[in-house]
C-alpha cells in the first residue's frame, strides 16, 4: 500500500485514541462487522459514520431478502445473511425483524433459460427455489399483468424487512455489547505506517488502529483512494418511494422485475416500497 497519508508522530493529542478495529461506515455491513468484532475479540471496536447508522442505502433501500442469483458463491453468501434475518433474536438479540413472505425474481420471454439454470443449481445447493410461470405469478400477486412475462423464480423462504427498524436494532446491541459508535464524524483520511493501514483521520481527530474496515457504501471508493487503492465501484442512482399498499397485496411476496428493472416490496407495517433504476444513472455525477 503506498503511504499516501502516514500517520502523525505521536503526541499527547493522540495517546489514548486507539482501537483494536475501526469500522468506517455504520450502515448493515459496518455496525454487524464492529458488533461481531466486538464479540470475537473483546476489543476496542469503534464505528465512525458521517452521518447517523443507516443513513445511506442501508435506511433507504428496498429491504428484500432473498437467496436467487446468477453465481453460486453469491447464492451460498446471501444464504448466509438471509439466515441471520431470519434468526435475529437467536443470532444477533432482540425482537425479530424479518417478515417471512417470498420474494419473486421475474424475468422476460428471452431470459427463462438462463432463470431455469439458476433455479436448478440454487436447489442443488439445498436452497429453497422454485421456477413458475406467468398464471402462477398472477395468482400470487394479484392484479400484476404478466403480458411480458416469461417466467419467475420464487423463493418462499425470502422476504423483507423495514430498513430503519434493522439499523435502530443492530445500533443498540452494538452499543449494549460494548462497541464504540461516532455519528457525524466524517472520516476524512486513512493512515499508513511502512506501507500498512494503521488508523484514520476525521474530524475529531487521529484514531490509531492497526485494523480498519471500510464499509461505507457508495462513498467506499472516495474512502479507499486517501491511501491510495482505487477500487473500480460504480454506484448507480436509484428512484425510491413508499406507499401505502393496497389491502389486496399486503401480504402478496416481494417482486423484483427483471423486465422493468423496478420492485414491489411489501412491508410488515402496511406500506410497500417501489424502486426502479430505468435509467441507472451513475452516482456520484
Amino acid at each position: 500500500m503506498t503511504e499516501i497519508f502516514p500517520l502523525p508522530d505521536e503526541s499527547e493529542e493522540t495517546v489514548g485514541h486507539r482501537a483494536d478495529a475501526v469500522v468506517v461506515g455504520a450502515g448493515i455491513a459496518g455496525l454487524s462487522t464492529g458488533l461481531f468484532l466486538r464479540r470475537r475479540t473483546g476489543g476496542r471496536i469503534v464505528v465512525i459514520d458521517s452521518g447517523t447508522p443507516g443513513c445511506g442505502a442501508s435506511g433507504h433501500g428496498s429491504g428484500i431478502i432473498r437467496v436467487h442469483n446468477s453465481d453460486l458463491d453469491e447464492m451460498l453468501l446471501a444464504e448466509s445473511g438471509a439466515r441471520v434475518f431470519r434468526n435475529w433474536t437467536e443470532v444477533i438479540g432482540g425482537a425479530d425483524v424479518f417478515s417471512r413472505r417470498g420474494v419473486l425474481w421475474l424475468v422476460g420471454t428471452g431470459d427463462v433459460e438462463t432463470l431455469t439454470r439458476n433455479v436448478r443449481a440454487q436447489k442443488t445447493l439445498g436452497l429453497s427455489a422454485e421456477l413458475l410461470g406467468p398464471r402462477d405469478v398472477a395468482v400470487l400477486v394479484p392484479g400484476i399483468r404478466v403480458g411480458d412475462l416469461g417466467g419467475a423464480a420464487y423463493d418462499p423462504d425470502g422476504g423483507t424487512v423495514i430498513g430503519p427498524d434493522v439499523m435502530n436494532a443492530l445500533a443498540v446491541q452494538a452499543l449494549a455489547e460494548g462497541v464504540e459508535l461516532r455519528t457525524f464524524e466524517p472520516v476524512r483520511r486513512l493512515l499508513t505506517r511502512g506501507g500498512a493501514v494503521a488508523g484514520v483521520e476525521t474530524d475529531a481527530g487521529v484514531v490509531d488502529a492497526p485494523t480498519v474496515v471500510v464499509a461505507a457504501g457508495a462513498w467506499t471508493r472516495n474512502v479507499l483512494l486517501t491511501a491510495g487503492v482505487d477500487l473500480p465501484i460504480q454506484a448507480v442512482r436509484a428512484t425510491i418511494g413508499t406507499v401505502y399498499a393496497p389491502p389486496s397485496l399486503r401480504e402478496a411476496p416481494a417482486v423484483f422485475d427483471e423486465v422493468n428493472d423496478a420492485s414491489y416490496v411489501p412491508k410488515q407495517n402496511g406500506t410497500a416500497v417501489i424502486s426502479a433504476r430505468a435509467r441507472r444513472t451513475p452516482w456520484p455525477p
